[in-house]
């Protein structure tokens, strides 16, 4: 027994430190075990936000302005980035970490919606799913700063635009293939709604075991990022808030985050709650719009590589905002040809949002301290961005005491609030173009690439 311990605790050494690429061949195996591993944590993400969280937290008994708030939580966890930041510092090894916080991380997101067949009572219930779900996002917002530097370690800068939309296309194919089927199975299960919610569990611990698989065959090249070793985690905060080169990224960054905060994380349960669409719509919907991304998102990629990845977020974060200003429209009566309109359009923007702000953050953040550069950013963008939920909820309790009218329609709050947002985001892609795209770039050739 202890020399077969003793092989195992040899054999896991060999995968999550001992792997080094050594050639092009192994790179390149690594960035598609990347690819998987991001197209099953982008499905994972997908069925535990927006409509599907918002639809199991109303099933539990959770109020519409509380279910905004839990919904934007995920915003919040991003405070801990600068200390999960801080911690991989320390270690030039960061596969044990990113690993491990994985599978924690996902398996939490599955045990969620097996919460009430063992908790019956409502507010118990609640705050047990609500503990697992903000544990899950900080403990996911913890390994983030280091598994995006394992990443942009493995893609070399001259690809990293094609390489990024490639990943994105797979991503987009299995996330949209299993969100269809999952909201099938949930109309399907309309009036056994628990059960719904338990097969969604299944299909989010399946993905949770291929996702660990596959990060386990990702090697990890040795980090070219000049660590801050020894430095207290407040002296590389003011020297992040400090840097003129980075401010504008954060600046712009904040803007989005709030733009994005006020208003999306109360508009799944006003789809399923208000504008009453089915879940099985949702997810055509969904799905069409995933196909748009996905022919468009190697065209995000490519102009990236031709302009510069600022170009691509100003341009996608305006479609956004644009998408946003149009859900004024979104009403009970009109819902079922507008929201296929603002969704279309707005996944034109999402499909290049994602990577554009990283590969920004990564374009413009000083080698010494980078992983804290992307960890400070993020939990500054956080809090100040949680804090628009908080606006968010305040104004749709004051229109729905209100309750104004318009040519004889009445007015939702969740319309204020998106108008409110796109707004804002048209401001953010201004911002970006006046500022963020004057700024100098730092480039690095040696990245992904074998020594």
């Amino acid at each position: 027994m202890y020399y077969y311990i003793m092989y195992v605790l040899g054999r896991l050494r060999r995968k999550f430190l001992n792997q080094i690429p050594e050639n092009k061949n192994q790179y390149k195996k690594s960035r598609v075990a990347f690819t998987i591993d991001g197209a099953t944590s982008a499905t994972i993400a997908a069925l535990v936000a927006n409509t599907y969280l918002s639809g199991f937290l109303q099933h539990i008994g959770v109020s519409t302005t509380t279910n905004g708030i839990i919904n934007a939580l995920a915003s919040l966890a991003a405070t801990i980035q600068p200390f999960g930041a801080a911690f991989a510092q320390r270690y030039k090894k960061r596969k044990p970490l990113v690993s491990a916080g994985a599978i924690i991380h996902r398996s939490l997101f599955t045990l969620m919606f097996f919460v009430p067949l063992f908790i019956k009572d409502v507010r118990a219930r609640v705050v047990a799913v609500t503990i697992m779900f903000t544990m899950a996002h900080f403990i996911g917002a913890f390994i983030t700063p280091a598994a995006s530097n394992w990443l942009i370690s493995l893609t070399p800068q001259r690809v990293r635009g094609k390489y990024y939309s490639i990943r994105e296309l797979y991503s987009l194919i299995v996330v949209s293939a299993i969100t269809l089927m999952a909201g099938m199975i949930l109309d399907k299960t309309q009036g056994e709604r628990q059960t719904g919610f338990v097969l969604l569990g299944v299909i989010v611990g399946i993905l949770t075991v291929v996702n660990f698989i596959s990060l386990a065959q990702v090697m990890e090249p040795e980090s070219l990022e000049e660590t801050t070793k020894g430095v207290r985690l407040w002296s590389v905060i003011k020297m992040v808030l400090g840097s003129k080169g980075f401010r504008p990224i954060l600046i712009m960054h904040i803007i989005y985050s709030m733009g994005i905060q006020i208003a999306v994380p109360f508009n799944g349960i006003y789809l399923v709650g208000t504008v009453k669409l089915s879940y099985t719509l949702i997810s055509i919907v969904g799905f069409a719009a995933s196909i748009l991304k996905a022919l468009i998102v190697r065209k995000w990629g490519r102009l990236a590589d031709r302009t510069s990845w600022a170009n691509v977020c100003k341009l996608s974060i305006g479609i956004l905002g644009t998408s946003h200003v149009l859900c004024i429209f979104l009403t009970p009566s009109t819902g079922r040809w507008v929201y296929p309109i603002t969704a279309m359009l707005s996944n034109i923007g999402w499909a290049a949002i994602g990577i554009a702000i990283l590969n920004v953050q990564y374009d413009y953040a000083p080698l010494k301290g980078r992983t804290m550069y992307i960890g400070v950013c993020a939990a500054a963008t956080g809090l100040l961005g949680f804090s628009g939920v908080f606006i968010g909820s305040w104004i749709l309790g004051m229109i729905e005491r209100l309750g104004p009218m318009f040519f004889g329609e009445q007015i939702h709050g969740q319309q204020i609030l998106m108008l409110l947002s796109g707004i804002i985001l048209i401001s953010c892609s201004i911002y970006i173009s006046k500022v963020v795209e004057k700024g100098q770039k730092i480039i690095n050739k040696e990245e992904g690439i074998p020594k």
